[in-house]
């Protein structure tokens, strides 16, 4: 396997595993030190994984990869979230609506 396909493999476990829910296995993925960025905030690990647990058990988000791109130790990815607003999250009441 190439060097890209082994990068674009990593792609995909991430999304398996944000799709599952399973914390631990995006955790074991990402170096120590790995910042995340994202639209509700960034930082390491510990400081985004609150916000996750929210999107996964409030929100049910679901991503779906669109498009996965790589060159050398590059990856680019183009994925659609899902969900549907089900449990308490951000401070809000669920209103069962898609997003």
């Amino acid at each position: 396997m190439s060097l890209e396909e082994e990068n674009k493999a990593v792609v995909k476990r991430y999304v398996e595993a944000f799709n599952r829910g399973d914390l631990e296995a995006l955790k074991s993925l990402l170096t120590e030190d790995a910042e995340i960025q994202g639209v509700m905030g960034h930082g390491i690990f510990e400081r985004v994984e609150p916000i996750w647990r929210q999107l996964i058990e409030g929100y049910g988000m679901q991503l779906r990869i669109e498009d996965l791109v790589a060159e050398g130790n590059l990856v680019s990815a183009r994925y659609t979230e899902t969900g549907t607003f089900k449990a308490p999250a951000f401070g809000n009441e669920p209103t069962s609506q898609s997003i």
